[in-house]
């Protein structure tokens, strides 16, 4: 799933390092791991 968003060499990392732009992308992967049925996008 991070290859998908983009983060592939940042799975060492912990998520207060990550800039605002790599948080959002760990944000949707997360949504898309969960058995979420809908996903709202905001910008």
């Amino acid at each position: 799933m991070l290859y998908l968003v983009n983060l592939q060499g940042s799975q060492e990392l912990y998520c207060n390092s990550l800039s605002g732009g790599m948080k959002r992308r760990l944000s949707l992967a997360c949504a898309f791991v969960g058995d979420t049925k809908i996903i709202l996008l905001d910008e």
